[in-house]
């Protein structure tokens, strides 16, 4: 496929279309990659317990929950979770989440 037929192709896209392929740059994948995870270290604090940083996919519901009510923890997993001494704190998270699924 040459690049005047691809142009003539898109040519008759809808316009709004239009500008949403030129402004894809594959190139800003790697860039983007690289915000999202500096974003997501600023939302997320590193694993109490064994100091992990966050590495999964960002969940909004989440960061709402920790917003919502004030949490200021996070466990890489069940396992720092069940070994965290705080159990104060814990309680505290799990009621927020169970409060959030209730309403």
């Amino acid at each position: 496929m040459s690049l005047r037929s691809l142009q003539e192709r898109i040519s008759v896209l809808p316009h709004s279309i239009q500008i949403l392929i030129q402004e894809f740059n594959v190139e800003h994948r790697p860039l983007l990659r690289k915000v999202h995870q500096e974003y997501v270290t600023l939302i997320y604090p590193r694993c109490r317990i064994c100091s992990a940083p966050f590495d999964k996919m960002f969940c909004t519901i989440d960061y709402f929950i920790i917003q919502k009510y004030k949490l200021d923890c996070h466990w890489c997993g069940l396992e720092c979770f069940e070994k965290d001494p705080d159990r104060e704190l814990k309680l505290k998270c799990l009621q927020a989440v169970q409060e959030y699924i209730e309403t």
